[in-house]
């Protein structure tokens, strides 16, 4: 499609092929290929990924995908992650992403999905949620006051260009983005590999259990590491150290966003647990250390034992203290 290419600030204010979002009731998205909750992604292009679903289009002739298009001003998104901006190449350059589907559909996994298909698609994946202001980033600092939208039409710009020699497996020059990222991940696997393992599949859950001692870095084995092991939608970690128990519990995007595949369980509330869990404890949730719970509507909310702060999609939980509970008190909550 001949038609350019960036993203838009959100409501949508013109007519847009609208990629990896939700365009609300009334917003002039003439067809959406996404796989957020609510979509309305046509049948036929449905897929686990947005950037599958751009993919799926792509394979279309020439003709009926201007037919499809027709009225479009451009081919858009409304923020910036590796999942969303790969469609938007899809789109924008199909024959060469056509030739590199696996590629593109690794990459889109390791970011959206937390897995780890291979080193180059979690490397892709660092260099997109880098590029932007990693320290050592080829794109280079924007001009002074330049706002997120700014920055992201920029740099999604400089992937446009680059994504074919990235896919193909080219990352020379970026490494000061993706190996640290890669260093850590690798780190993370080899530490989860010394745990117990344990499924609760009627939980649809993974259980990670750390002798005292086990876990030397702060933060507890990261998601990708954990994700790209499992693939059960939730994942507890449960270590135990000198002055209690460390625990870690991640919900995967997968129970999330709107799958072609099978649906994972309902979700549980993570609220509801942290009370519970306070109650056993003996602690409040105003307190400095506590049980603490991201709302179960977000994309991969986690409940924790310890501060308040910690950012949605963190890699690693750096708020994390360990717990009077023991593991098999806290699994208990958990899994029932």
């Amino acid at each position: 499609m001949d038609l350019p290419v960036r993203i838009l600030a959100a409501p949508l204010r013109e007519p847009v092929v609208f990629v990896d979002g939700l365009a609300e009731p009334g917003e002039a998205a003439v067809l959406e290929l996404s796989h957020w909750p609510g979509n309305h992604t046509p049948v036929q292009f449905r897929h686990d990924l947005s950037s599958g679903a751009a993919l799926r289009f792509a394979q279309l002739d020439e003709a009926r995908r201007a037919e499809l298009t027709r009225g479009a001003s451009a081919v858009a998104n409304d923020h910036f992650d590796t999942d969303g901006c790969l469609a938007l190449f899809v789109l924008s350059q199909p024959e060469l992403a056509l030739a590199r589907r696996g590629a593109i559909l690794d990459a889109a996994a390791a970011g959206d999905f937390f897995q780890w298909p291979t080193d180059r698609a979690l490397a892709i994946d660092a260099i997109v949620s880098g590029l932007s202001h990693a320290p050592g980033s080829p794109l280079g600092a924007g001009p002074e006051g330049e706002d997120d939208l700014a920055r992201w039409n920029r740099a999604l710009s400089f992937l446009l260009e680059h994504f074919p020699t990235l896919l193909d497996g080219d990352l020379t020059g970026f490494e000061p983005i993706f190996e640290p990222v890669l260093e850590r991940a690798r780190e993370d696997r080899s530490c989860l590999a010394d745990a117990r393992r344990e499924e609760v599949a009627s939980a649809d859950l993974t259980l990670w259990h750390f002798a005292k001692g086990a876990v030397t870095r702060p933060g507890l084995p990261g998601r990708h590491a954990l994700f790209g092991t499992t693939s059960s939608d939730r994942s507890l970690l449960l270590a135990e150290t000198g002055d209690g128990t460390l625990a870690r519990l991640v919900v995967s995007t997968r129970s999330w966003f709107d799958l072609e595949s099978p649906a994972p369980l309902p979700r549980p509330d993570l609220e509801a647990m942290a009370r519970t869990l306070n109650e056993l404890e003996g602690t409040e949730q105003q307190e400095e250390l506590a049980w603490r719970a991201q709302s179960s509507d977000g994309a991969s909310p986690e409940l924790w034992f310890g501060t308040a702060e910690l950012d949605a999609f963190a890699e690693h939980n750096d708020a994390l203290a360990p717990s009077r509970l023991s593991p098999d008190q806290v699994r208990a909550v958990l899994t029932r």
